[in-house]
């Protein structure tokens, strides 16, 4: 029973790293996302009051 536990226990920690590791991917995506808009928009402003 105790490898059987030992088992679960790395398969446990295995897809809590994959799960952090896509959360993550989902985070920086969401931050990537974020800052290209903020980054984007003014010029976007910019532009619409140029071409007027």
């Amino acid at each position: 029973m105790e490898n059987c536990n030992e088992f679960c226990r790395e398969i446990d920690v295995s897809t809590r790293k994959s799960m952090f590791r896509s959360l993550f991917r989902v985070w920086a995506a969401a931050a990537t996302a974020a800052l290209v808009m903020y980054l984007v928009i003014p010029y976007v402003d910019i532009w619409a009051f140029l071409w007027k």
